[in-house]
Parts: C-alpha cells; sequence; structure tokens
C-alpha cells in the first residue's frame, strides 16, 4: 500500500498506541507500530490528540470523489471508531480542502481548525474557507471573525493553502497560536486578529 503521511500522533500515557494521518485514512497501532489497522477511510490532512484524555483524537479530512468522509471527524476510543462533526456552523463537506487542526494541551477541549477551499467550489483553491473553533471537545463549532482573511493568498500570486497550512496552539495558552501560510502568522486574541511574524514570500512559505 502507497500513500503520503500527512502527520502523526503518538499516545503520551499508553505509548503503545500510534495514529497517523495518511491520504488514505487515518491508521491506528496499538504495538508501536508493529502492525496498523485503517480506521478511517479517505483523505487525510491532520490529526491532534487529548494528551489529557488520550481517548479522544480529532482527524480532518479533506474532500475527495472518491470517499464519503470530508470534514472534522472525533474519536472517543483511540481511534477505533469515528464520528463527523454535525455543526451547522462548519462548512459543507465539499468545501473542505487541506485542513489544519490544533489543539491546546493545557485545556484540550479547545480544539481550532483552519480550512482551506477544495476544487471546484466557490471559494478560490486554497483560499482560506474559514478558521473554526470549539470549546467544548468538538461538539460545538464557531466560525470566527478573521483579520486578514486573505491568509493563504499572496496579492497577484495565487492562494497556498492546499499545501502552506499549518496551524499550532500554544500548549499552555489556548488564544495564543500560529498560522504557516503565505508568511508566518501569530494570533494572541484567540485567532481574531493576526500578525505577521516573518515576512510574506512571493515564493510560497
Amino acid at each position: 500500500l502507497r500513500f503520503a503521511t500527512l502527520e502523526m500522533q503518538w499516545d503520551p500515557i499508553n505509548t503503545a498506541n500510534v495514529y497517523m494521518a495518511t491520504t488514505h485514512g487515518i491508521f491506528a497501532s496499538a504495538d508501536t507500530g508493529k502492525t496498523w489497522a485503517l480506521t478511517l477511510s479517505g483523505l487525510a490532512s491532520s490529526l491532534v490528540i487529548n494528551k489529557q484524555t488520550p481517548a479522544i483524537i480529532y482527524a480532518a479530512m479533506q474532500y475527495s470523489s472518491l470517499t464519503t468522509t470530508a470534514g472534522i471527524y472525533r474519536s472517543v476510543n483511540y481511534g477505533q471508531t469515528w464520528q463527523p462533526a454535525a455543526s451547522a456552523n462548519l462548512p459543507t463537506s465539499t468545501y473542505y480542502g487541506f485542513t489544519s487542526l490544533g489543539i491546546c494541551d493545557a485545556t484540550p477541549n479547545i480544539v481550532y481548525a483552519s480550512v482551506a477551499a477544495a476544487l471546484g467550489v466557490s471559494v478560490p483553491f486554497g483560499d482560506m474557507v474559514g478558521l473554526y473553533k470549539t470549546i467544548d471537545g468538538g461538539t460545538n463549532w464557531q466560525k470566527l471573525t478573521v483579520s486578514p482573511n486573505n491568509m493563504f493568498c499572496n496579492v497577484g500570486f495565487y492562494c497556498s493553502g492546499y499545501y502552506t497550512n499549518n496551524l499550532l496552539v500554544s500548549p499552555v495558552d489556548a488564544n495564543t497560536l500560529f498560522l504557516g501560510a503565505f508568511a508566518l502568522w501569530k494570533s494572541t486574541d484567540g485567532g481574531s486578529n493576526w500578525k505577521t511574524t516573518l515576512p510574506q514570500s512571493n515564493r510560497g512559505s
């Protein structure tokens, strides 16, 4: 089986448990990688784990005409089964291009999702569909009002969210985030306002 691996996570408590997000889906191992099981088929792009309660894992799945699993998923049983987030504030499935998740280790009920546009929707390919946040462990999601709202796009060039979309949340402060896009952006107010900490590049980040 050939695939690309986008992200991996290790259970910090039961270290036999390892997970990976791949272009074939989410794989789980319960024996430190000796054997693997595909537990969620599809085109995965991101994976984060609740380090305080590592049975809880979140995965982001991209839209593809070959799968039906686009969206944000949560597992509460160590990645064995998955349920899609059903919040009305999240995008419809066809909008999910490359999506990056970020979780705050100190307050792991707070999770962010940075969604870049898939092909063939009203938002330009690779542009930001939205930055979404849950404060209750994935039951409800809110679309944040973001300024600026074009962090994936370089004026006069193109939108790069389909490959430069990397979200990182501080492990101790859920209001502090980095977003790697055409530039490196930082927010200290929970994702509403962003400033560049490295300059924008005409060739992407």
